[in-house]
């Protein structure tokens, strides 16, 4: 990643604007990969 992208990727960060919609994406990730992580180790429990 080139620098002048990490510069922008932070200077977003710091607006918050962006800081509530990158928070919002990173909940509904976080939110899916429990789900999906969840539902794996189910699958494995019950052997199905």
């Amino acid at each position: 990643m080139p620098f002048y992208a990490v510069h922008r990727f932070y200077h977003a960060l710091n607006c918050s604007h962006y800081k509530r919609i990158m928070i919002q994406r990173l909940r509904q990730y976080l939110g899916k990969y429990a789900f999906m992580a969840r539902a794996t180790r189910f699958v494995k429990f019950h052997g199905l």
